[in-house]
């Protein structure tokens, strides 16, 4: 298992929109700090600025990309694949079904943890610089662990979705037509966020978390359900990898 992982992290120096696991959080944050900019001469001296820096991160920018982002990522790494005719070569190897399933995997889902940890060291280091830069809007004085829960929250998200767009890129091999399902899902996905069923359709947990934030706890029904969504897709979709396995090989 080791072996095949270290031959996927390997490919990962082939696919240049990996970049982006850096590029993206640094335009995000600096994007929110150009629109907190723009409010700093609305706020008073008891405004909560924290929050409302974290409202803009999140609301206009963070929720709305990075489920865009992680969808072209893993889309990328399965396209790898596809383009260079790997599968083919993975079915004359004698290596466990499992293995190659769950090495692809974990590669993906480690990217979009990196990316959640990369954007969290960002906007920490942010909201300390604007601390210093405006003493008088009480960031410093923003609790920190509600937003350190929040991207726990959101990082549960994203392993879920990256679990979801991986399975589903495995049967499309046409690239238009994959991305085309999956940016349609998430695009519906924001359509139908104030459904009142909406806890049932994943898509939606991006939008709809920031509604929650202020909660600060972690265990909440978007954490339940994207842990439920998530083994639902493994078992699911190392089964119908199987089949397709199968399918290939014959």
């Amino acid at each position: 298992m080791k072996n095949i992982l270290n031959v996927e992290f390997y490919k990962l120096k082939r696919i240049k929109s990996l970049y982006l696991i850096i590029i993206l959080p640094v335009i995000l944050i600096g994007m929110s700090i150009y629109d907190f900019a723009k409010n700093v001469g609305q706020m008073g001296a008891n405004s909560s600025a924290g929050k409302l820096f974290l409202y803009h991160m999140f609301l206009n920018f963070f929720t709305f990309f990075s489920p865009f982002f992680i969808a072209l990522f893993v889309f990328s790494l399965v396209q790898l694949e596809f383009k260079n005719g790997s599968w083919e070569n993975l079915l004359l190897l004698a290596r466990s079904k499992s293995k190659i399933y769950l090495s692809k995997l974990i590669v993906a889902i480690s990217m979009t943890i990196i990316y959640c940890l990369v954007t969290y060291l960002l906007f920490t280091i942010a909201k300390k610089g604007l601390s210093v830069a405006y003493p008088k809007l009480l960031l410093s004085g923003f609790a920190d662990w509600p937003i350190l829960v929040l991207f726990l929250q959101y990082t549960s998200i994203y392993v879920m979705l990256t679990t979801f767009f991986f399975n589903l890129y495995l049967y499309f091999e046409n690239p238009i037509t994959s991305l085309g399902i999956v940016f349609f899902l998430l695009v519906t996905g924001l359509v139908v966020m104030n459904s009142k069923f909406y806890i049932y359709i994943p898509l939606t947990y991006s939008y709809k978390l920031m509604q929650y934030f202020n909660e600060a706890r972690y265990w909440n029904e978007f954490t339940r359900m994207s842990i439920l969504w998530l083994i639902i897709f493994l078992v699911f979709g190392y089964i119908l990898f199987l089949r397709f396995w199968k399918a290939q090989k014959s």
